[in-house]
Order: C-alpha cells, then sequence, then structure tokens
C-alpha cells in the first residue's frame, strides 16, 4: 500500500509540474522580462530585436498575443524569446514548439558548431500560465531571472 501511495503521489507531483500550469492569473510585462535578460545575462553573440512573424515562423507560435524575440548573427545559438497568449492550453502548445525548436537547433549545429550543443541543452524554456520565456545562454543568471517573473 505504501508503494502505491508513494507511486501516486510522484506521478501526480509530476504531473502538477508539467506544462504550463493553470494559473492563467498570473501578469507579466514580457517587455520588461526581454529586456532585463538582455542587460543582465551575458552573451557571447550581439543579439537583435526582431519582429513577431520571425518568431512565429521559428517557433511555430501562430496564437501568440504578443512576443519579443531577440536573436543573434547565427554564429551561436543564443536568442530570446518570451510569449503572450491568449490561454494557458495556447502557452502549453508554444512550450511543445518552443522544445521542437531547440531540438532542431541541436541538430542543426551538431554538424557545424558542436560546442553550441552544449549552450542549447543549458537552454531555460520555464511557461507559467499564459506566458512562455526561452533563452538560450550558458550564463545561469537566465533561469534566476525567468524564474523571478514566472513563479
Amino acid at each position: 500500500m505504501k508503494k502505491i501511495f508513494t507511486l501516486i503521489f510522484t506521478f501526480l507531483f509530476a504531473a502538477g509540474i508539467a506544462g504550463c500550469g493553470k494559473n492563467d492569473t498570473i501578469s507579466i510585462d514580457i517587455d520588461a522580462l526581454s529586456k532585463e535578460l538582455m542587460e543582465k545575462v551575458k552573451f557571447d553573440d550581439e543579439l537583435v530585436l526582431s519582429d513577431s512573424e520571425t518568431a512565429a515562423r521559428l517557433y511555430g507560435t501562430k496564437n501568440a498575443v504578443d512576443c519579443r524575440l531577440y536573436i543573434g548573427s547565427g554564429a551561436t545559438a543564443e536568442e530570446i524569446a518570451v510569449f503572450e497568449f491568449g490561454s494557458v492550453s495556447d502557452a502549453e502548445e508554444g512550450l511543445k514548439a518552443a522544445e521542437a525548436r531547440i531540438s532542431e537547433q541541436k541538430k542543426s549545429y551538431e554538424s557545424y558548431a558542436p560546442d553550441e550543443i552544449k549552450r542549447l541543452d543549458n537552454s531555460v524554456v520555464k511557461c507559467a500560465g499564459k506566458y512562455l520565456a526561452v533563452c538560450v545562454t550558458n550564463d545561469k543568471a537566465a533561469e534566476k531571472i525567468i524564474s523571478e517573473y514566472l513563479n
């Protein structure tokens, strides 16, 4: 009985932390989050603000209400992407798309810039409520900043 209880508790805990969470009352300023990441996180590449069409194409996030995407030259995999969606379910779809983007980037950089795989492995992909934040960097400060906004 104890093993069954432990197994059920473990499953429920894992289910609770997966996805974006059902807290649709969270509200953040995606512009402030992306700017703080730009100012406080160390990047080797120079990141520039891109448009929402590029974000939708790269991330497959057609349902985003608003977004900020900072991308580099392509010499590195570094980037910042912060999205606001209309619903938690749209954000969960965005999370899947972001994970797919990271996976695609790993395949792409594998052959010509294998050092970028470590950076992609260290990327922060976090979702809460209707928001999704992605930061590809080796700087651990990104996780702390994103968590402050999305927790």
